[in-house]
């Protein structure tokens, strides 16, 4: 019952995780980013295919089969990686084919194998035949050789994605006055899970070296544990890769397509000096001196304050820069130079103090009200910007003023 359980459920994630791939292959268009995706989804699908196909005993049926998908593994990280790229609109430093060379030296690897005849391949999985040179050469990149590189490239290529999302992170907070469609928070997380996952199947594969150990030497060391006399049922890391299909599902599709052509646009001017705003000074993008950037934020400050400019709960960088006349590269510069902040916390900041105001002023009025109207996008972007601003909830803070007027 456990087995046949396990079964359905591998069988669905795979179904799953196939839809989705062409559901993101077909949205590629809207999203360039969503080919990487689509692939790496793709992958899953098949891996768990695999699975399924060994645990149902069918590839006994199909003998060919056995380690087609083996070199499919490396691909893993890449794709993720090449994801994270392009949704963040940063271009690789190396040619894309780069960084699939270990997949295809792996597979390269596999062909003495996968070119013998169905009886040989069914040797390679029976308990009871000797192994051919070919297939002991087989089961020692399988067992060993790619499990040990694939579990050191991933979490390279994690280590690379983590430092992106960083980067990626603060370029968002020099662009747009909100975080809500527009950061990756949701990425972080799951790269996250992924680096458990990976500890999960290091998990599994330390398993089989032990019952490998156990059975093919003469080590006697803790060879009476549950695995070793009995069959496994349960592979943690397989669970993993479902629940990690079904979460790129919920929040892949939950990023809006709007978002990569405003990243795109933005990344490709953060770091060009010749990006100004229409009728700015010829050395609109030069340094600032002291004196300089402090009128440039006074004058900002005040107009932003007067016009209520921060109000626009979609307010970017670029538009500020259109309203007021100085280029977007001075205008960072002021605001970073002057208030120390980033764009988007100097907007929320005027937002927080306006709200302030207004919680003490029309009391009547909810915190959601109050929220949209000086320029949240939700009730929780709110409380999350209230709160790193006063270390105080609205209601809290509410609460506390007519004591600290007595």
């Amino acid at each position: 019952m456990v087995v046949f359980l396990e079964q359905i459920l591998i069988l669905l994630g795979c179904v799953h995780a196939l839809i989705l791939s062409l559901f993101l292959l077909k949205q590629r268009t809207q999203n360039p980013a969503n080919i990487y995706l689509s692939l790496f989804t793709g992958i899953f699908s098949f891996v768990l295919f695999f699975i399924f196909l060994d645990i149902s005993g069918i590839i006994f049926v199909y003998p060919h089969l056995i380690g087609v998908q083996e070199w499919l593994i490396p691909l893993l990280g890449p794709l993720l990686f090449l994801y994270v790229l392009k949704l963040t609109a940063q271009g690789p430093n190396t040619p894309i084919w780069y960084h699939f060379i270990p997949s295809m030296i792996i597979a390269a690897l596999s062909v003495e194998f996968l070119m013998q005849d169905v009886t040989l391949k069914s040797q390679f999985i029976s308990a009871e035949s000797l192994l051919t040179p070919a297939n002991e050469r087989f089961e020692h990149l399988v067992d060993t050789i790619i499990p040990a590189f694939s579990l050191i490239q991933i979490t390279c290529y994690l280590l690379l994605i983590f430092k992106v999302l960083k980067h990626h992170a603060i370029n968002v907070k020099k662009q747009f006055s909100y975080l809500e469609k527009v950061n990756l928070a949701w990425l972080l997380w799951l790269s996250k899970f992924i680096a458990v996952l990976l500890l999960l199947w290091l998990i599994d594969e330390l398993i089989a070296l032990h019952i490998r150990l156990c059975f093919d030497t003469s080590l006697n060391m803790m060879c009476n544990m549950p695995w070793v006399n009995e069959d496994r049922y349960f592979y943690p890391s397989e669970i993993g890769i479902i629940i990690c299909v079904y979460a790129i599902t919920y929040y892949a599709l939950k990023q809006p397509a709007i978002f990569y052509q405003q990243i795109q646009k933005f990344e490709k001017t953060i770091d060009d000096p010749s990006h100004t705003v229409q009728n700015t000074p010829r050395y609109a993008n030069s340094a600032l001196s002291e004196p300089l950037a402090q009128q440039l934020f006074n004058e900002l400050d005040a107009q932003v304050k007067k016009q209520q400019i921060y109000t626009n709960p979609i307010l970017t960088l670029d538009e500020l820069a259109n309203i007021t006349g100085w280029s977007r590269h001075q205008l960072s510069q002021a605001i970073n130079q002057v208030s120390g902040r980033h764009f988007f916390d100097y907007i929320n900041m005027l937002r927080i103090e306006s709200a302030k105001q207004l919680l003490l002023a029309q009391p009547q009025k909810t915190v959601l009200e109050i929220a949209l109207e000086t320029g949240f996008n939700s009730r929780s972007a709110f409380y999350t910007a209230f709160k790193k601003c006063t270390q105080q909830t609205p209601t809290q803070y509410k609460k506390a003023q007519p004591l600290a007027i007595k």
